[in-house]
């Protein structure tokens, strides 16, 4: 109530006009289309000066308007605005962006928001490609590739058919200890010729320096020892002295009192000096001999001081001419090795890190896809140890993409961030600290779809011309038994077609339903089995004393706090001391982990083979039927030219758009397949949510972790009988029914086949009588046709050159 009552929050929450949600349009800057500056902002290159400083305002105006969304406010403890967005869509002219890349920025899998975390994975599923980031220390020095994202989350994107497209992304590469490195990876620097030498070169050079940087330190410490010694020596000889003349003075006030106080002017006085021998001294004598020894005691300090502050003026003038420049000089030249060592050590820890992180990761796949050992199929499985081999990774030579990376010396090296953020730490030049890499890395995904699409378009354009000239040179005038003659011989190939096309529709849904029955329906059955004789251990272990810690679970049990917490969020809950907990995933653990291999090699490869092959079967069928067509229409009174041509036509056209088609079909068995992988855990949770519910209201006080756990089994024992075999006869279900639904739509794609071919081929016994009133108006029907043909010419002749600079080979028909 008091956050509904909150004027910002009620604005941002409040739905835009004809919208889901509050929408918020930022823009910052603006050029005319098709001008020079915008042709120069898109591509990134040729910026003058002042369009470069004008970049830069709009940049700084449009992160300070986003960041309220984005980042925090200034002033701390003020409202913050970003936890009610939902999301932020920016758009710019980006280098990484330029060829229609779409970034998204995910939260963790793993997040310990709950909320984000759901929002990560569902996000996922849409995303063609990957990257899991981390500073390069932390994937260094932790299993982190083998543990990537956590058994379930690889389980899913096996399943998805993901797996090839992650990516690691390692950051902050331009932090480091060279010392370090050298140490750890120096025997690693000799698989490049002549770098290990070149390090070892540097680091000893390095190291001299230092040793003389150290030995220089050492002599000034030893002058300025030698100096303080002087220091201390001057103030003993001045404490003597000041001694001896306290002590003269006091002898000499003491006689001139006894004197004035008529006392013998003459006094004896026994003196013992330092060797023992003993003197008399008489009256003023005495006085005398202290005064001597204050004279004494005071050239003395003169000379001892004298000395301290000569030496002392040397040790200045000897550190600041010798000392000071020495030590320049060799902080200049380690800092200058250093400089030149530290991206050759960036270099060789990116290389480890690469290498460290691709087996790890192919590590954890292989134990992913490891066969269950004996104890683990338990001892009624019917299972033979053929049929649970495990599969090996495809292909053999599979290794994980690794990208390293440097965006703080990125950003000042291009001289984005300002030269009072200081220099870049280790890397000199934008190639070295791999965002350009990476940028390359995207263009090279998205270039695939866009030089596809590209071609695709470029041949659909050119078949639109021959099509076109199709129905220019449709000669007409033809008689209506001819014409009828002519559809009747159209018809007939075209039932021969259909007939073709209806059985490879049918030999594709007999397929894949083989392929389901023969490589899923045992995995499943495998996994209803396990999942039942694992379910209540499993479900009794989240009480257990063997508690799981941060990252392993271990004997799975929780305390009792905890065990609450995940209750209450039927399942699901992100907890500050034992990370991500899911039971509603722990349970379906067995029949994921059963059919995961299964699922990926038929729902994912063996589906895609299987369309490929109808495709190439019903662009095969397609060929045929317009060279029997040419075959049949040759025999009517038709140009034989016109008939050729329209054939021709006719066999390209529907390759392309069979094709096309047909790709079209396989991402959305994609979509299909990961909207039926992923309905298990939410079914399982559905009927778990009364032993969720009986647990969270098990009454309190003493024992009642206990009655929690009692009420959990019970309503577990419930929920769960049978519930296995019915989910996965569901999944089984949802599977032969896409299938039915793909047989659908590979047959719709062959009714549209059909109708190209009706309208390419029937220009050439369409009738005109009907269209053309006289002889005069038919020559001039016929004089337009001729020029329009004359005039697709040149647009014909460039369209042929540039598929043949694209490497498109014309179709020939036999």
């Amino acid at each position: 109530d008091e956050l509904a009552s909150e004027p910002r929050v009620r604005q941002l929450l409040t739905p835009s006009d004809g919208a889901a949600n509050h929408v918020l349009h930022l823009q910052k800057g603006e050029v005319e289309a098709g001008s020079a500056e915008a042709a120069a902002l898109a591509s990134g290159r040729g910026l003058d000066r002042a369009l470069e400083a004008q970049k830069k305002a709009w940049a700084t105006e449009f992160r300070g308007a986003i960041d309220p969304f984005v980042y925090k406010k200034g002033e701390e403890g003020e409202a913050e605005d970003w936890p009610l967005i939902q999301n932020v869509t920016l758009a710019g002219p980006w280098h990484v962006l330029r060829s229609g890349a779409c970034l998204v920025d995910l939260p963790g899998v793993r997040d310990a928001n709950v909320v984000r975390n759901k929002v990560a994975q569902r996000r996922l599923t849409a995303c063609s490609g990957i990257w899991v980031v981390a500073p390069i220390m932390r994937a260094v020095d932790d299993r982190t590739a083998k543990e990537l994202l956590g058994e379930q989350f690889k389980r899913r994107l096996l399943m998805d058919g993901l797996m090839d497209n992650v990516s690691f992304v390692c950051t902050q590469t331009d932090e480091l200890e060279v010392s370090d490195i050298w140490k750890d990876h120096h025997k690693e620097a000799a698989t490049k010729p002549g770098r290990a030498e070149r390090m070892r070169e540097l680091h000893e050079r390095m190291g001299r320096a230092a040793a003389a940087q150290v030995k220089l330190e050492h002599e000034e410490i030893d002058k300025a020892e030698s100096v303080r010694a002087l220091e201390r020596a001057a103030k003993a000889a001045k404490k003597e002295a000041r001694e001896a003349k306290k002590q003269a003075q006091e002898a000499v006030k003491a006689w001139e009192q006894k004197v004035a106080a008529g006392g013998p002017a003459v006094t004896l006085r026994a003196v013992a000096d330092a060797d023992g021998r003993v003197s008399v001294r008489v009256g003023a004598d005495e006085c005398a001999a202290l005064r001597a020894e204050e004279e004494r005691t005071k050239n003395e300090y003169y000379d001892a001081n004298d000395l301290h502050q000569k030496k002392r003026k040397e040790h200045a003038t000897w550190k600041r001419h010798v000392h000071d420049k020495e030590k320049v000089q060799h902080e200049a030249e380690c800092t200058s090795l250093k400089a030149q060592l530290r991206p050759l050590c960036a270099v060789l820890r990116n290389e480890f890190a690469s290498r460290r992180l691709q087996s790890d990761f192919r590590a954890g796949l292989e134990e992913l896809l490891r066969a269950p050992d004996e104890e683990e199929q338990g001892a009624s499985s019917s299972a033979t140890p053929a049929a649970v081999a495990a599969p090996a990774i495809r292909p053999e030579d599979y290794q994980m993409r690794v990208h390293c990376v440097s965006a703080t010396d990125f950003l000042k090296v291009a001289r984005i961030k300002t030269q009072s953020d200081g220099k870049s730490a280790t890397f000199e030049s934008e190639e070295e600290t791999g965002i350009p890499e990476l940028r390359v890395a995207v263009h090279e995904t998205t270039a695939q779809r866009r030089e596809r699409a590209a071609r695709d378009a470029l041949r659909e354009t050119a078949y639109l011309v021959d099509e076109i000239e199709v129905h220019l040179g449709s000669a007409g005038g033809l008689s209506a038994t001819a014409s009828a003659q002519c559809q009747a011989g159209f018809d007939a190939q075209l039932a021969e077609l259909r007939s073709r096309c209806e059985a490879s529709c049918s030999d594709l849904a007999w397929a894949l339903r083989r392929e389901v029955d023969v490589g899923l329906v045992p995995k499943f059955n495998q996994g209803v089995e396990r999942g039942q004789r694992q379910a209540l251990a499993t479900v009794e272990s989240w009480g257990s004393g063997d508690k799981r810690s941060k990252g392993d679970r271990a004997g799975g049990g929780l305390a009792w706090a905890t065990y609450l917490a995940t209750t209450q969020r039927d399942g699901s809950y992100s907890s500050p001391k034992v990370g991500d907990i899911d039971w509603n995933a722990e349970l379906a653990e067995p029949v994921e982990q059963s059919i995961m291999v299964g699922w990926e090699q038929t729902m994912n490869a063996k589906t895609n083979e299987l369309l490929r092959a109808c495709r190439d079967k019903l662009q095969a069928d397609a060929k045929e039927a317009t060279v029997r067509l040419r075959a049949a229409l040759a025999q009517q009174e038709l140009p034989a030219e016109a008939v050729a041509k329209a054939a021709q036509t006719a066999a390209k056209s529907l390759e392309l758009a069979v094709g096309r088609q047909m790709e079209g079909l396989q991402d959305y068995t994609t979509t299909r397949q990961r909207d039926i992988n992923r309905g298990l855990q939410p079914q399982i949770l559905e009927r778990m949510k009364a032993a969720y519910a009986a647990a969270r209201d098990a009454p309190g006080g003493k024992g009642r972790f206990e009655r929690m756990q009692e009420k959990m089994k019970g309503g577990a024992e419930v929920g769960m009988k049978d519930m296995f075999k019915e989910l996965t006869d569901k999944m089984l279900a949802d599977i032969f029914e896409f299938i039915e639904a793909l047989k659908e739509r590979v047959a719709a794609v062959c009714e549209a086949a059909y109708k190209l071919l009706n309208d390419i081929f029937s220009a050439c016994w369409t009738r005109e009588d009907a269209a053309a009133e006289s002889a005069d108006t038919r020559e001039d029907v016929r004089r337009a046709r001729d020029e329009a043909i004359g005039g697709l010419a040149p647009l014909r002749q460039a369209l042929h050159k540039r598929m043949v600079e694209s490497g498109i080979e014309p179709m020939e028909l036999d």
